[in-house]
């Protein structure tokens, strides 16, 4: 007959496990440098990266696919606000062909067809029934609808929707693209984000 030597389970050590935390503790105090602001600074100035490319849109850019801009409004007015226009790779005119439309067109184009409208800096204080019935919000949420469905009748890797958006934009209008967006799963797989900033 064989005989088994059952050993008792073993609880944790705790002289080990206080030496580990020790010597934790002495490592973190050791390589912890604090970096503090130089005399006569206010705040600590760090060196971050910026965006770099050009200053201005090509206005005779092709659009290729659905491109949604987000630009601050030119308005005495409103000099708060943004404005959103959706513009689109084609159009049904005579003098327009499929995949020709420049970003010039497509700007005439949405205008003409209403497809901009203004959107409020701070959308951040609104709540999320008054933020979905902004016009701009139901515009890009209509127009997002309508292309997918006439464009992207498949899964393919070349489906793809744009957003060139002012560099102060909040994240929550870009967030929500990306929502409306991951929704059509596999029919959007992919966003391209392009930033427009002030050249100084």
């Amino acid at each position: 007959m064989v005989f088994r030597k059952i050993d008792p389970a073993k609880d944790i050590e705790l002289p080990t496990f206080i030496d580990v935390v020790f010597l934790l503790l002495i490592f973190f105090l050791v390589s912890y440098s604090p970096i503090t602001p130089k005399k006569g600074q206010e705040e600590l100035e760090l060196s971050l990266p910026t965006a770099q490319g050009a200053g201005e849109v090509n206005v005779n850019e092709p659009l290729e696919t659905m491109l949604i801009e987000i630009v601050p409004l030119k308005s005495e007015e409103n000099k708060e606000d943004y404005e959103v226009w959706v513009l689109l790779p084609f159009e049904s005119y005579s003098n327009s062909q499929k995949g020709r439309v420049t970003y010039r067109d497509a700007k005439t184009f949405s205008m003409q067809f209403q497809r901009t409208a203004v959107l409020p800096k701070d959308v951040a204080a609104l709540n999320e029934a008054d933020f979905l019935r902004l016009p701009a919000i139901q515009l890009m949420n209509d127009q997002i609808d309508s292309y997918v469905t006439s464009q992207f009748r498949i899964p393919h890797p070349t489906n793809r929707i744009d957003i060139r958006a002012d560099q102060d934009v909040q994240f929550r209008i870009i967030d929500f693209i990306m929502d409306k967006c991951s929704s059509y799963e596999d029919l959007v797989p992919s966003m391209v984000f392009r930033t427009r900033f002030k050249v100084e």
